[in-house]
């Protein structure tokens, strides 16, 4: 067996479980919170639509990319027209994906749904479960090989159509004419660990590895025209061979002003350290329903040396029907 092929089965069982695992690594997943948490389905009083763009070790060639556009939606235009919070609802959302890397393309959509439920007064509970249908592919006419192919691979292009579950639970406060005070998320990624092989051999555990995320956030200091809000990430890759760990300590800090042209601005700093791993500063814009965010990850591993590290552009606009 050519190390040409044990290299390329190394990412692409990497690569695989990419979706689940990226989405807790996001940088700006309080801004595409679908994404990580179904339960997040209808969270708002508006429609959040977002679309984001990750290119992970910017000058290398076929570098990873990541795309994705959302939204949700809270089910009943006249429970819109209330105080959502204090009341049971619906709520829907889609998330369009890719994942490209190299010769590898996973793409694909998700829906999720979430049932809201008030605790307390503006405290809410919401349950989710989203469900996923994605197709994987490998281009064999982008892959050099010594000696002029492998035989696993057969000289066709490799593609899979593959089936997923996502859940999660999201408790957040919040005020109708604020963002919330706080929130607290769970969620388990690729339940149901489908199988992603070239042949009929095996070669080790080649399923999707479950995926465990908790995230919170709280706004300790808040007043009329400035507000810093604190949060974490934990992510664990449940892998065969191991627990995987991910952490992300986040700082964001927001000052908004009234605008003569916009009724208001809003512009958010983003600081995070991913324990061991990196350091993520952005910038966020608010103007009105609109949203306009940058952030650039610095690695702390020797990879740093041959790329120019990575970059995520988020937009976002805030529909109120």
């Amino acid at each position: 067996m050519s190390k040409k092929f044990l290299t390329l089965a190394a990412l692409v069982f990497a690569f695989a479980g990419a979706r689940a695992q990226e989405a807790p690594l996001l940088n700006q997943y309080h801004l595409n919170g679908l994404y990580l948490n179904p339960a997040v389905a209808g969270s708002a009083d508006y429609v959040p639509f977002r679309f984001s763009l990750r290119q992970q070790w910017r000058g290398f060639t076929d570098a990873p990319a990541t795309y994705a556009v959302s939204g949700h939606y809270r089910l009943s235009k006249a429970t819109l027209r209330r105080n959502i919070y204090n009341m049971s609802g619906h709520g829907i959302g889609a998330t369009l994906f890719s994942d490209n890397k190299g010769a590898m393309r996973n793409a694909g959509a998700q829906a999720a749904y979430a049932f809201h439920t008030p605790l307390f007064e503006n405290v809410q509970l919401g349950i989710g479960a989203s469900a996923t249908f994605s197709q994987f592919n490998i281009d064999q006419a982008s892959l050099f090989f010594a000696t002029g192919g492998d035989p696993v691979l057969g000289g066709e292009n490799f593609r899979r159509t593959i089936f997923d579950a996502d859940f999660g639970v999201y408790l957040y406060s919040t005020h109708a004419e604020r963002d919330n005070d706080f929130y607290l998320g769970l969620s388990g990624n690729q339940l149901m660990r489908p199988s992603v092989t070239f042949d009929e051999t095996s070669y080790g555990d080649d399923r999707m590895a479950r995926v465990v995320a908790i995230n919170a956030g709280y706004e300790l200091f808040d007043r009329a025209y400035f507000k810093i809000e604190p949060g974490f990430l934990y992510g664990a890759r449940l892998a065969t061979d191991g627990l995987e760990n991910v952490i992300h300590l986040n700082l964001r800090a927001s000052l908004m002003h009234t605008l003569r042209t916009f009724e208001q601005e809003e512009i958010q700093l983003l600081f995070s350290y991913r324990v061991d791993e990196g350091l993520v500063s952005g910038v966020n814009f608010l103007l009105e329903s609109i949203y306009v965010g940058y952030c650039y990850e610095y690695s702390f591993s020797d990879i740093m040396t041959y790329n120019n590290g990575s970059h995520q552009v988020v937009l976002g606009y805030n529909w109120k029907p």
